[in-house]
C-alpha cells in the first residue's frame, strides 16, 4: 500500500493503516470546558538536539517528512538555496554527514520548502524570485533522496506565485499555490513523478490565500479561503465544490472559511477551518464518500472562544484536530480534539500545554499507525525565549501528556521555532513511538536547523 501525505504552505502534515484503540471519549457540551491532559500510559524521552543545517548561512523555515525510519529534511539558506538531507536509520546517520553542508537542490533565493515522498520518489516544492518576481518550483528524486533531478519551474509570468503545497501518491504529485496578482489559488498535477513536460494546466479552485493539499488513490483534494476541489482521476479534471461567490454545490460552503486545514484517509476527507475576528471559531466539513458530497458546515470549538489556526491527521476511523486559543498573549493554549467515529462526534478540547504562556499555532499533528499520536508547537517561557514542545498521546488521544508538554529543544536562551510567523518554523514526522523533529533556533547571530527524536 502507498503511503500518503498532506504538505502545508503555513503550517505543516499525515496519514497510514492498522487497527486502532478504541477508548472512551468525552463529548463536547455546552458548558465551558478546560480539560488538562493526563499522563498517557507510556512515556517518551527525546535525544539531545543536533545541528543539522551545519552552515554559518541563515537557515530558516525547515520541514521533515519520513517512510518509516526514512527521514527527509529540507531548509531554506536564502540565497544559499534549498538545502536537504535524508537519513536512512531514524536521524543516527546523515546523507550528506553533518560535518558539510546539506545538498543544494536550487540556486538563488528559495522560501519555504515543502516535501512529499512515496516509495524511492521524493518532490520538494518552493517559491523563488526570477527577475524579481516569484515563481514556484519543483525538484524530484527517484533515488530516495541521494540526488535530484533539474528543478522544474512550474508558474510562468509576471503575477507572481508563492505558498506552494505538495501531497503525492505513487508517481502522482499535486502542487497547489497562490497567484499574488489575481488572488487567486490554483493547482497542477504531475502522474510522471513531476516530470518536466508532464505537467496539467493550473485548475483554479479558490479565494486567495494559503492553499491546502492531499491525496489518496486516484483522489486528490485541495482547498483554501473559500475554496475546496475535487479530483477523482489524478487531477486531469477537477470538480469545484466552492464556485464564485464560494457557496458550494454538495451543500453550501460558508463564506467564512480561512487558512483550512485537509486530511484523508480512505474515504473519508477531512475539512477544518478558521472564521477569523475578534471571536475566530473553528468549523468544519466531512466528506465519507471521497469528495463527492461533503457535510454541512459544523463548529468544533463550541466551549472555547477565540480558536486559531487547526492542524488535522486522520488513520482510520480516528481523527485528531489541533488548534490553539487567544493568540498573541499569556491566555494563549494549544488544544487538541479527537473522534474515533469519523467525526461523527468528538472529545472535549485538551489542552496539552496548559496556560503557560504564549503558543504559537500548531506546527503538525502525526501519526503512522493510529496509536502512537503527537502534536507539535512553539511555546514562549520569557520574553526573548521559545522553545519546542512536543505532547504524546500512546492510546489513540485518549490521554496526553502532561501539560506543558515536553520540552524538545532544551534552549537556555533564544528562539526555538519561532513565534506566529506566517511560515511554519518546526515540524515533526512519527514512526510508532518515534517523533522526529526539526525546528529552526536563533540565539544571537545563529540561525540555524536542529533535529531531535524520540
Amino acid at each position: 500500500m502507498s503511503s500518503v501525505f498532506l504538505e502545508v504552505s503555513k503550517r505543516k502534515k499525515p496519514m497510514f493503516a492498522v487497527t486502532l484503540v478504541v477508548a472512551a471519549f468525552f463529548l463536547m457540551s455546552a458548558a465551558p470546558a478546560l480539560v488538562f491532559a493526563a499522563s498517557p500510559a507510556a512515556a517518551i524521552a527525546f535525544k539531545a538536539p543536533i545541528n543539522l543545517s551545519a552552515s554559518t548561512a541563515k537557515a530558516t523555515t525547515p520541514n521533515i517528512f519520513n517512510i518509516g525510519t526514512r527521514l527527509y529534511v529540507v531548509w531554506s539558506e536564502g540565497g544559499g538555496g534549498i538545502r536537504f538531507r535524508t537519513s536512512p536509520d531514524g536521524g543516527v546517520t546523515w546523507v550528506p554527514p553533518t560535518t558539510s553542508r546539506g545538498l543544494k537542490i536550487s540556486t538563488g533565493l528559495g522560501t519555504g520548502p515543502l516535501i512529499s515522498a512515496n516509495g524511492s520518489n521524493v518532490y520538494v516544492v518552493w517559491s523563488q524570485k526570477i527577475n524579481a518576481v516569484s515563481q514556484v518550483f519543483i525538484a524530484t528524486s527517484t533515488n530516495s533522496g541521494t540526488s535530484f533531478n533539474a528543478p522544474v519551474q512550474l508558474t510562468l509570468g509576471t503575477d507572481g506565485a508563492d505558498t506552494a503545497v505538495v501531497a503525492s501518491w505513487g508517481s502522482t504529485v499535486y502542487v497547489a499555490y497562490d497567484d499574488i496578482a489575481m488572488r487567486t489559488s490554483l493547482v497542477l498535477s504531475s502522474t510522471s513523478a513531476g516530470a518536466s513536460g508532464s505537467w496539467t494546466a493550473p485548475f483554479s479552485f479558490g479565494d486567495f490565500h494559503e492553499p491546502q493539499v492531499a491525496a489518496w488513490q486516484n483522489n486528490g483534494y485541495v482547498s483554501s479561503n473559500q475554496g475546496l476541489a475535487t479530483t477523482h482521476n489524478n487531477g486531469v479534471t477537477w470538480t469545484n465544490d466552492s464556485v464564485p461567490p464560494f457557496q458550494g454545490q454538495n451543500p453550501p460552503l460558508p463564506t467564512t472559511q480561512s487558512e483550512s486545514w485537509l486530511a484523508a484517509y480512505g474515504s473519508n476527507v477531512y475539512q477544518f477551518y478558521e472564521t477569523k475576528g475578534t471571536a475566530s471559531q473553528v468549523n468544519y466539513t466531512i466528506s465519507h464518500d471521497s469528495g463527492n458530497t461533503w457535510s454541512t458546515e459544523a463548529l468544533l470549538s463550541k466551549t472555547l472562544p477565540d480558536s486559531w489556526a487547526p492542524m488535522v491527521a486522520a488513520f482510520g476511523n480516528s481523527v485528531w484536530v489541533a488548534d490553539h486559543t487567544f493568540p498573541g498573549g499569556s491566555k494563549s493554549q494549544v488544544y487538541v480534539y479527537t473522534s474515533t467515529n469519523s467525526g461523527s462526534t468528538f472529545s472535549a478540547p485538551v489542552s496539552l500545554s496548559g496556560m503557560s504562556g504564549d503558543t504559537s499555532f500548531p506546527f503538525t499533528v502525526a501519526t503512522s499507525d493510529g496509536t502512537n499520536v503527537f502534536v507539535a508547537w512553539s511555546q514562549q517561557s520569557s520574553s526573548n525565549t521559545w522553545i519546542f514542545r512536543v505532547s504524546y498521546s500512546a492510546n489513540g488521544g485518549s490521554s496526553w501528556t502532561a501539560a506543558p508538554g515536553i520540552n524538545v529543544s532544551n534552549n537556555p536562551t533564544g528562539t526555538s521555532a519561532g513565534t506566529n510567523s506566517d511560515l511554519a518554523n518546526g515540524a515533526i514526522a512519527s514512526f510508532g513511538t518515534h517523533c522526529y523533529v526539526v525546528y529552526q533556533l536563533i540565539s544571537g547571530a545563529t540561525n540555524q536547523i536542529y533535529f531531535a527524536s524520540s
